[in-house]
């Protein structure tokens, strides 16, 4: 009965490590968690219209050279929104403070523009950011 009940004894003991270690493993990969996905903090300071380099508040349609400036923190997660008033819209510089878009306004859309709409690309969030000057299009 020893060789017996030592049989029993070495095969549960040999059963129940067998068993500790899988639902070690299995308890391992259960309990880790999925890492979130960081957040996009991009942060709008300043939307406004260039010119050759200068600030305008007035724009004209068909004509080339309107440039959309966005500046502040990680600014380059950001889409501009195209609005009907626009005839072509393309990125021409982005760092993480700066984009730049440049913009040839559509004919027959005069109109006041006060804001912009900007897309953030890492949270597919859309938000009306204010332009610092109010610009007008003439038809």
């Amino acid at each position: 009965m020893n060789i017996k009940t030592s049989k029993i004894s070495v095969g549960l003991f040999i059963l129940m490590t067998v068993f500790a270690i899988s639902s070690l493993v299995t308890n391992v990969s259960a309990q880790q968690k999925p890492k979130p996905t960081p957040q996009c903090t991009a942060t709008v300071q300043n939307v406004y219209f260039l010119a050759s380099g200068q600030t305008v508040t007035e724009v004209y349609p068909g004509a080339a050279g309107y440039e959309l400036i966005i500046d502040g923190s990680n600014v380059d997660k950001f889409e501009v929104v195209e609005e009907k008033y626009m005839h072509a819209l393309y990125l021409t510089l982005t760092t993480a403070t700066t984009t730049k878009w440049g913009i040839i306004f559509g004919a027959k859309m005069g109109q006041v523009i006060p804001n912009v709409k900007l897309k953030n690309t890492c949270t597919g969030e859309t938000k009306v950011h204010k332009l610092n000057t109010k610009i007008k299009l003439f038809d």
